[in-house]
């Protein structure tokens, strides 16, 4: 009943769009917070939360700005998370991102440079495909942080 609670509650601040503010997903998950987390089933998980499953690390400061599900164009159901990072310089944090991605099993299929954005795909077997787009402040979109030195949205089919 604990874990039901705290998961509902989570999946509630996500969908409210609370504000969350995190180190890193590898330093969280030895809270036990993150250990309930883990425990519940994938349909019932945050995006964040499900990142931070799959092994997804920046590796520096953030807080998560917007985690939720809409459809894409073809009208799919698809999670997004938008996190602000707070500490470091954007490329410590794509780095940071594509090193937890590539120690997780990930490979990266994708890379577009444009117009200040970095556009990256990851694939794995066995969990859906990860868009990810980083941008510095003033590049991306309007952030909520004033501390924040940019954003990376991470997006994927939910399903």
């Amino acid at each position: 009943m604990r874990i039901s609670m705290s998961v509902a509650v989570l999946v509630l601040l996500a969908a409210c769009g609370q504000e969350q503010s995190r180190t890193s997903p590898a330093a969280e998950q030895a809270g036990s917070q993150s250990e309930q987390a883990a425990e519940a089933p994938v349909a019932t998980l945050a995006g964040a939360d499900l990142l931070a499953q799959w092994g997804v690390d920046p590796g520096v400061p953030y807080s998560v700005a917007y985690d939720f599900v809409d459809r894409n164009r073809a009208g799919t159901p698809r999670h997004r998370v938008l996190i602000e990072v707070t500490g470091g310089t954007m490329d410590d944090a794509a780095a940071g991102l594509e090193r937890s991605l590539l120690a997780g099993g990930y490979r990266k299929d994708r890379e577009v440079r444009s117009g200040g954005k970095l556009e990256r795909v990851f694939r794995k077997k066995g969990v859906p495909t990860l868009v990810v787009s980083s941008q510095a402040a003033g590049t991306g979109p309007k952030l909520k942080r004033p501390d924040a030195v940019g954003s990376i949205h991470l997006m994927w089919n939910k399903g």
